[in-house]
């Protein structure tokens, strides 16, 4: 026996089935996209991480060649200034040459592989490093034409401040043998006329060397060409003259109005000291005379006076 009302439940029955369906399907759909979409950006995210990543692997390998370069440049510098032989200079130079060609083409590399960088901030960091390695590579440069120049004048700029300061402490000992000689004469009662006169001559032979470096200065400053030898060889003269001088005043005083024999005795050591540097002067006038005054202090000291022994 059919119900009256089948048709009305079939309907029913199909809605149910129907809004089921739809709610199922709805539910299974937003469950995938909520695992699929994060999923997805998760995968871009990694692939954007591994590039940029690549690209930093890239400048963290120039940098630690960079750093192997400097390196090797900083042990050749040091060796360079060290090296007397022209021969070794000349070696050290040719791989220096060599380190600074190896960094400029290190340098055109990291421009030309920083055009095909993907990420800002590499290309910032690779913008910075190229920057650096320029303003390092500009700096050699200007060492190497330095080092060219002074090459082809023969004169170091060292070397005449080196001698200005060595013409300053002589300048120094001279002021001290003319402190030394008024005290020897307020002492004796006399002018000290020889004593007087060796200090005058060491005076001009002072001024005459400032004189004549200030010259080889202002040449060396213009460009021209100056041999510092002469000026190296009137100076170094200067300088054991006027130690000699004091060494001189320190024996003359230990034989006149010395009364405690401690005081003679430190004296004669003192001037022994001063002619003692002077032996291996390359002056052979100085080197005799040190060499004579060496002998003579020496006996002095071996025989002191009566009631000094």
């Amino acid at each position: 026996m059919k119900p009256i009302n089948s048709s009305e439940r079939t309907r029913a029955i199909f809605k149910f089935a129907l809004s089921y369906f739809l709610t199922v399907v709805i539910a299974v759909l937003a469950f995938a996209f909520f695992l699929y979409v994060p999923n997805i950006a998760l995968k871009a995210e990694n692939t954007t991480l591994n590039h940029t990543m690549n690209e930093q692997k890239k400048l963290v390998v120039v940098i630690d060649s960079m750093g192997s370069e400097l390196k090797g440049l900083e042990t050749l510098d040091a060796s360079l200034n060290k090296q007397g032989n022209e021969f070794d200079q000349a070696q050290s130079i040719r791989r220096i040459n060599e380190y600074e060609n190896h960094i400029q083409s290190i340098v055109y590399e990291t421009k030309r592989d920083s055009s095909s960088l993907i990420f800002r901030s590499n290309k910032k960091l690779a913008t910075g490093i190229i920057n650096s390695l320029d303003a390092f590579l500009t700096y050699r440069n200007t060492i190497d034409l330095l080092r060219q120049t002074i090459k082809e004048k023969g004169i170091s700029m060292v070397q005449i401040d080196i001698l200005n300061n060595k013409l300053k402490e002589t300048e120094s000992q001279l002021e001290t043998y003319k402190i030394l000689l008024a005290s020897k004469s307020g002492d004796s009662g006399g002018s000290g006329g020889s004593g007087k006169k060796e200090l005058e001559k060491l005076q001009l032979q002072l001024k005459d060397c400032e004189s004549q470096l200030k010259l080889a200065q202002s040449h060396g400053k213009e460009g021209s060409s100056v041999d510092v030898t002469a000026y190296e060889s009137k100076i170094s003269e200067l300088e054991a003259k006027v130690g000699m001088a004091i060494a001189y005043s320190d024996e003359s005083k230990a034989e006149s109005r010395i009364t405690n024999c401690n005081q003679r005795k430190t004296l004669y050591q003192s001037a022994l000291l001063v002619f003692k540097k002077y032996q291996n002067s390359n002056l052979d006038v100085i080197k005799k005379e040190a060499n004579q005054k060496v002998t003579d202090i020496t006996a002095k000291l071996k025989k002191p006076p009566v009631g000094c022994e």
